[in-house]
């Protein structure tokens, strides 16, 4: 790190007053998580970094949103006001059980502090009234308190008649800092339920609901909520809970998400039925065959008695299609493809997949009954020939002899079946062997592998799971990667056989197999979904590359289709390199709207130019330890306002060229003058070896000396650095007397590409 301190600092990427704490505001969880088409609810929508929130985005139809007011920080109230709030709230709960013709209440005490919330005490909604009664009388003034929780935001969201039912990505713009990561909001076609007496737990709802319904409630520390329900003799419910599917990964709990339990019990509390995930997925589904007309009751808890407000549920339940299983799990590409599918409530036995040249190599779809539709049925699609496994091939002696490339659907039908099949191969010639099973849903833990005649492995694999700093096989919320992959060179001419078996011994569960050479791809994600730019100021953005079949080479990025003005720096994967830190340096005058932006790469594999679209994702930890890749819908640019100057520029050849062992100079012209107490410039998450050793000033701008040790990276290792600036800002004079000033993050330079060459003679 370097410090140049009490001069005028020559940069351009300085925020006004050099004063801004430049971490970005965080949605932990919105309550509830969504609303019924042709209402207006009200969503408490809860994180870090939250003050000053100007409007709401909403992504898709139909749904618009405001902010009603910002609820504060309540955990910063002393003992003695949080006494006279609870003591007013509990005056105000009985006053509200008075009959027609109460008298007017009482004045504002003394001691209650001037709040939004607290000063219109006697009017809140019944949100409102249960956020307070959870913060206030249901709050364990021990319990750990939770900076991502500490700040909350009234919304109301309205829902056109017509909005398509689904997700939808909610977000919070804040006045100083811009945009929040996403949070999922359902558009529903059923009568919303809150919880009742919220933080109460195990008391049952006062009042029966009818089906269908859409239950909403939030999990505190020990809690159990019980909801009742009327149901008619006869009637198959589906009862479907949704916890992790709202908030996927949570990071500092274990495992990393609310693990939903639901117990059914009949109207005397005898339990009846009890689920704590689906299949390998950890939210629960109850499917429920009434056998006689009357009430229920559903109760929901976490597995762990554990709670707080970002363990938000809701529970559908609905005499609703829901299918359990397809088969095959996908087809060709251009082909008419009809599956089978089994569940409950089906309006029929069959479905026809989208197979058009458009599309993802893994889509969805779903049944719909009525009003009502199913779940999201993963399949894949594929452009290879496409074929039936053939029973029996339970052996070498009875393998089914197949010609490569091909893909291959099946079940494994019997508890500790084994799937075989054959093919001619070549020496030096590379196969492929991968299985795609989990990712489409499918419970089966595959296990495959390749022998030669005479019963040598080859190869073989488990589970194909990757963990180059994210734990994925493509972004998304699976986090057990069970589907097996091998890539092999065959060692000599001759007849080869591929095993495949589940390695739980499971039966009837289906699968799909591809056998071919390498098809050398690329998948490409790109975090934050969200970026907040002033003018002219350059702006960092992680690239991730998931290189498929053995593609190794360098991928260029580029932005598609978007507006003027906007230019990426360092815009390239390396070759063998997962993963690069680019920036984005916005126009001068950005728009005041949200700019969708898009992100494409391309590279060449072999004789053509491959180009994909790289998918915004959020970066998400999962129990204090994994990393995974969620992904949005849209990757949007917000202007922040103030200053705007034009880019610091990194004069020279590039990329810079750094000896192994020693140093080089480079000179970045910075046109802004931005006088500041004191700056500090740090390499950030440079590879080892890599330093910042000195930083000059001079008449344009500043001098940076980099340095490559010797022992650090090897020569040929190329990337990018990124040169992040800081600040101090605190009290002066006599006040600073014994304060500790507090380290601001002010910006970064533009991307620096760079390669490691030989040492200097």
């Amino acid at each position: 790190m370097n410090r140049l301190a009490g001069a005028a600092f020559l940069i351009a990427l300085v925020l006004p007053a050099a004063a801004q704490d430049t971490m970005e505001p965080h949605l932990s969880y919105c309550y509830p998580a969504g609303g019924q088409r042709g209402t207006t609810v009200q969503v408490l929508a809860g994180g870090m970094r939250l003050n000053g929130p100007r409007d709401v985005l909403v992504s898709g139809d139909g749904v618009r949103a405001v902010v009603v007011r910002s609820l504060g920080r309540m955990a910063q109230l002393n003992g003695e006001e949080r006494q006279a709030v609870v003591l007013r709230l509990n005056e105000v709960r009985e006053w509200r059980k008075q009959p027609a013709g109460r008298a007017a209440l009482g004045p504002k005490p003394e001691g209650i502090p001037d709040h939004p919330l607290l000063n219109n005490i006697d009017n809140l909604s019944r949100l409102e009234e249960d956020f307070l009664v959870c913060e206030f009388l249901m709050r364990d003034n021990r319990r750990q308190l939770y900076a991502q929780l500490s700040e909350t935001v009234l919304l109301e969201i309205t829902i056109d008649a017509g909005a398509t039912p689904g997700d939808r990505e909610l977000r919070v713009r804040t006045q100083q800092l811009g945009l929040t990561n996403p949070m999922v909001f359902q558009v529903g076609g059923a009568p919303e339920v809150l919880e009742d007496k919220p933080g109460d737990s195990g008391a049952a709802a006062v009042a029966a609901v009818d089906v269908p319904a859409a239950l909403n409630g939030q999990i505190r520390p020990g809690d159990r909520d019980r909801f009742r329900f009327r149901a008619t003799q006869g009637q198959g419910l589906v009862i479907q809970a949704q916890a992790r599917q709202l908030i996927p990964f949570l990071a500092d709990a274990v495992p990393g998400w609310f693990q939903a339990t639901l117990a059914l019990l009949d109207a005397n509390g005898r339990e009846l039925e009890f689920v704590d995930d689906w299949r390998f997925e950890p939210d629960p589904v109850l499917f429920f065959r009434v056998p006689r007309t009357g009430e229920y009751q559903l109760e929901i808890r976490d597995a762990l008695y554990r709670g707080r407000e970002d363990f938000v549920y809701r529970i559908r339940i609905a005499e609703q299609p829901f299918v359990t299983d397809i088969f095959p799990l996908g087809g060709r590409v251009g082909e008419e493809t009809v599956v089978n599918v089994r569940g409950w409530n089906l309006p029929g036995e069959q479905l026809a997949l989208d197979t058009a040249a458009e599309g993802g190599a893994i889509r969805r779809a779903v049944m719909r009954h009525g009003d009502l539709a199913s779940n999201a049925i993963p399949y894949a699609v594929d452009t290879l020939p496409e074929s039936l496994e053939a029973e029996p091939n339970d052996d070498a002696g009875r393998a089914q002899a197949v010609v490569l490339p091909i893909v291959l659907n099946g079940r494994i039908d019997a508890p500790g079946d084994e799937e075989v099949f054959r093919f001619q191969g070549r020496a030096g010639v590379e196969v492929v062997i991968e299985v795609l099973a989990r990712r489409l849903r499918s419970p089966m833990d595959s296990v495959v592998w390749l022998t030669d005649a005479a019963g040598k492995v080859v190869a073989w694999n488990d589970d194909s799971e990757r963990t180059e700093g994210f734990l994925r096989t493509e972004p998304g919320d699976v986090t057990h990667h069970a589907d097996s992959y091998v890539r092999a060179k065959l060692p000599q001419d001759g007849l080869y056989f591929v095993r495949l078996a589940d390695a739980q011994r499971q039966g009837g569960v289906p699968w799909r197999l591809r056998l071919s050479a390498p098809r050398p791809d690329f998948i490409l994600s790109v975090t934050p979904s969200a970026i907040n730019m002033r003018g002219g100021i350059a702006m960092p953005l992680e690239v991730h590359a998931l290189r498929l079949d053995g593609f190794d080479g360098p991928i260029a990025l580029s932005l598609k289709d978007s507006p003027a003005g906007f230019s990426l720096q360092g815009a390239a994967i390396p070759a063998g390199r997962d993963s690069i830190v680019i920036t984005l340096t916005p126009p001068l005058r950005p728009a005041d709207e949200p700019v969708p932006l898009h992100l494409q790469g391309s590279a060449r594999i072999g004789t053509r130019t491959v180009v994909r679209d790289a998918s915004p994702c959020e970066d998400a930890m999962q129990a204090f330890l994994w990393r995974h890749l969620m992904p949005g819908a849209e990757l949007l640019a917000v202007n922040l306002g103030g200053r705007r100057i034009p880019a610091p520029e990194i004069t020279g050849g590039l990329p810079v060229r750094i000896p192994r062992g020693g140093t080089v100079e480079i000179f970045v012209r910075t046109p802004a003058l931005v006088l500041v107490e004191s700056i500090e410039l740090q390499l950030e998450n440079a590879p080892a070896g890599l330093t910042l050793v000195k930083t000059t000033l001079s008449r344009d701008g500043l001098k940076l000396e980099l340095k490559a040790e010797a022992d650090g990276p090897a020569v040929g290792f190329e990337g990018n650095l990124i040169v992040g600036a800081y600040t101090y800002w605190g009290p002066k004079g006599a006040e600073a007397k014994g304060k500790a000033k507090k380290r601001i993050a002010v910006g970064v330079l533009p991307a620096v590409p760079f390669k490691v060459v030989s040492e200097r003679p």
